[in-house]
């Protein structure tokens, strides 16, 4: 027995050396989680919009379009339970923060990351933007505890695809699929993903929407929710049932929040093919385009609060 004791020691040894060095390096590779939670501790005294939400404003929202001091915290599939996680993290550092965006697509309120096929990115939001919304558990605070998106992590280009003001760069019309978009494949296949069967996590999310208001509503700090821009060939798949319920949250939303304003871009027909990356995300072309509209909007129709 003691033989044995001591072989598997000497077998683990080398195997934990392995990924614990492997952890270092995975740490190590820059990635949009670590860069934002740094920008926002040297900068959230002096952010004056802060664009929240998931790959729409991502890659949907041009900072350096917008007035004024602004900065883009979204990530690809956060939830609004990330959005005010992060928001009111640095809440105590806010002395100029005005605006708060926060994207309200067509599945927001309907789910969750850490019960997604996405739940591998809650480990980015507890290892690098020092997040206590999930168990302590291996799965949610280590890179190697899933060796599979690890490995794929390491061998995926290490370059950085995120701008200076935390847009990600990396949906360009050079690289949209005409393929796909010609078919119709990826509208198809994105509207079903976006289809919800299971309504349980509603309540939970408009009670998030609800502390996000209430936040903004307390420190004079408007709050726009927008849903952005998408092609007909996704939005002529939606759920009626599912779209209503989302838009009539929202009025009530407005109802019990009269400050809060919500800007709906799904169907504009100022957007043309170009504008778009694939059928539910804007291109980088289409991006600079929707942030200046709503940068000129957000001017035009409310006006700042005073502090």
């Amino acid at each position: 027995m003691k033989k044995f004791l001591l072989h598997s020691a000497l077998f683990l040894i080398p195997v934990v050396v392995a990924l614990v060095a492997l952890e270092c390096v995975l740490r190590q590779m820059p990635n949009p989680y670590k860069s934002k939670c740094e920008w926002m501790n040297q900068h959230a005294s002096t952010v004056q919009t802060l664009v929240l939400g998931n790959s729409h404003t991502f890659y949907g929202v041009q900072p350096q379009y917008l007035d004024g001091e602004a900065y883009n915290l979204a990530n690809v599939s956060q939830t609004l339970r990330e959005d005010h996680y992060l928001l009111t993290h640095w809440a105590d550092d806010y002395t100029q923060l005005q605006t708060v965006i926060v994207p309200i697509a067509y599945c927001t309120l309907f789910e969750d990351l850490e019960h997604s096929t996405e739940s591998y990115r809650c480990r980015y939001y507890s290892i690098y933007m020092d997040c206590d919304l999930y168990p302590c558990l291996p799965q949610y605070h280590l890179e190697v505890a899933d060796i599979s998106s690890a490995m794929a992590k390491l061998k995926r280009d290490t370059g950085v695809d995120w701008d200076q003001w935390g847009w990600g760069t990396a949906y360009k019309l050079a690289n949209k699929s005409q393929q796909q978009w010609d078919n119709h494949t990826e509208a198809i296949a994105s509207a079903q993903r976006h289809t919800i069967d299971d309504w349980s996590l509603l309540d939970a999310n408009v009670q998030l929407l609800d502390s996000i208001a209430t936040f903004c509503e307390q420190r004079h700090i408007r709050l726009v929710l927008i849903t952005t821009p998408c092609w007909s060939d996704y939005y002529t798949r939606l759920d009626d049932k599912q779209l209503q319920q989302m838009y009539t949250t929202l009025r009530t939303l407005q109802q019990q929040h009269p400050t809060v304003q919500y800007l709906d871009y799904m169907r504009d027909p100022r957007f043309t093919a170009d504008d778009f990356y694939d059928s539910n995300h804007l291109s980088d072309l289409g991006s600079q385009k929707f942030t200046t509209l709503l940068n000129d909007t957000i001017k035009t129709t409310t006006p700042p609060l005073n502090k």
